[in-house]
């Protein structure tokens, strides 16, 4: 019986320890009670690993815990701080989308101008993430601070493009088409780059003409993120460079061509 128990002692003192890597892993397949339990694990040999921390907001976030996932990614903000000189958007972007979420939270509590760049570059990040529910809310909240505070960049116009590839990737194609109508509106009179509307707008029309199946814009056919954009040449414009989902060269009527994904659908 010694020998027994002496074994079955020895054998949970060898057995190795959990790592970033299994917790990764876990999110991936969706398995996001077990992500938690072993980030918290690991945390408690590393309580201010930023890495862990983010993986575990992010787990958190996953189930459906999102006030525990706010208060891992907050925590973030107080560990590590961008270097002077550095945007911390850009700087908590590299971190992750949670911390990053986190501290644009942190900036829409100003005054009503900051809440709708932060409103925007929060349903960018949403949307990148494939979480469509807060990708509408959070557009949808830069319109309406934007036109409370009178707002006039062009962010305030690709907030409506934001919230068209929401509705448009969930078949809300009269809708869809409106908001990429006022987004190409608004960027094209504050001197931004409107083409990735133009682009969306015209599948849009020619999807509810029934010329082209609809896309599950967001993603990927095995359900994962896709990395969104890709060189594009605009149908009708042989110089401006659009940036489109590389879902869309699953798409009939595109194609790569010399390297870059070229529209040769022909819209009538």
């Amino acid at each position: 019986m010694d020998g027994v128990l002496a074994y079955i002692s020895l054998r949970a003192k060898t057995q190795e320890k959990p790592t970033l890597k299994q917790v990764e892993t876990f999110i991936k397949e969706g398995k996001f009670e077990e992500a938690v339990s072993t980030s918290s694990t690991l945390l408690e040999d590393n309580p201010k690993n930023v890495d862990i921390l983010t993986l575990r907001g992010n787990a958190y976030y996953r189930s459906g815990k999102s006030s525990l996932a706010y208060q891992d990614w907050r925590r973030i903000l107080q560990l590590v701080k961008p270097p002077k000189g550095k945007d911390a958007g850009l700087f908590y972007n590299e971190v992750g989308y949670g911390p990053t979420i986190a501290y644009y939270d942190k900036r829409a509590q100003e005054d009503p101008e900051p809440k709708a760049w932060a409103s925007y570059n929060k349903s960018t990040i949403w949307l990148l993430q494939n979480f469509i529910k807060e990708a509408l809310e959070e557009s949808s909240v830069c319109i309406r601070e934007g036109e409370k505070s009178r707002f006039r960049h062009f962010v305030f116009g690709r907030a409506f493009y934001n919230r068209g590839v929401v509705k448009h990737n969930l078949g809300m194609l009269d809708d869809a088409i409106s908001d990429y109508e006022s987004g190409i509106s608004i960027i094209r009179r504050l001197g931004g780059d409107y083409s990735p509307a133009v682009f969306n707008l015209e599948l849009a029309k020619d999807q509810k003409q029934g010329k082209i199946g609809n896309p599950n814009i967001l993603l990927k056919k095995d359900g994962s993120p896709y990395i969104p954009f890709e060189g594009l040449i605009v149908p009708g414009d042989t110089t401006t460079t659009s940036y489109v989902p590389l879902f869309y060269r699953n798409l009939p009527g595109l194609e790569m061509r010399g390297g870059r994904l070229r529209w040769i659908y022909e819209h009538k």
